[in-house]
């Protein structure tokens, strides 16, 4: 999401090179607290919640930067988003040790890393470059508005997650084997 960002505050007019670093820099930073508060928060109210809280502030951020287009607002969204890559990094394991049973975690574990290996480089190449390719070059809109179209299907994105994450418990399957 921070790549999109990237994209998002070049295009929007209002960031040179510096600022962009800044506003990265100042995403990253917030991305270390979430990762924190979203590990202590897992631990008073469990990760489920977090990650739905999360995942809720994503997708609010993310639609407020389409809807409005505003370079301004990426000040706020950046640390947003920042709060929640942190925070999901931290609670997501957790979250599988508790929905896989200790003698799958192994396979289960595996599988979550490949998934976020091949979601790093075709979700790129599959959520902006094809949006973009459908959006500027076949629907004829500005690169900037495609760019706000693809922020939009990055909001998609997190709602779909939200949605299959509303029916999982979150209890522990089972000990972990000593």
């Amino acid at each position: 999401m921070l790549t999109y960002l990237t994209v998002s505050a070049r295009r929007s007019g209002d960031f040179d090179g510096a600022s962009i670093d800044m506003l990265l820099a100042v995403s990253a930073v917030t991305a270390i607290g979430g990762a924190f508060g979203g590990g202590l928060l897992a631990e008073r109210i469990g990760p489920r919640r977090v990650i739905t809280g999360t995942l809720v502030i994503a997708i609010t951020s993310l639609l407020a930067a389409a809807v409005s287009g505003s370079g301004e607002l990426l000040w706020v969204v950046g640390p947003l988003i920042g709060i929640v890559l942190g925070s999901l990094s931290a609670v997501d394991p957790v979250f599988l040790l508790r929905l896989v049973p200790a003698e799958r975690r192994g396979e289960d574990f595996g599988l979550y890393a490949l998934v976020g290996k091949l979601s790093t480089g075709f979700g790129p190449l599959v959520l902006w470059g094809g949006t973009i390719l459908v959006m500027h070059d076949l629907a004829g809109l500005s690169t900037f508005d495609a760019s706000r179209v693809v922020v939009l299907v990055l909001a998609g994105s997190a709602l779909v997650g939200l949605l299959i994450l509303r029916p999982l418990k979150d209890e522990i399957v089972s000990e972990p084997v000593a």
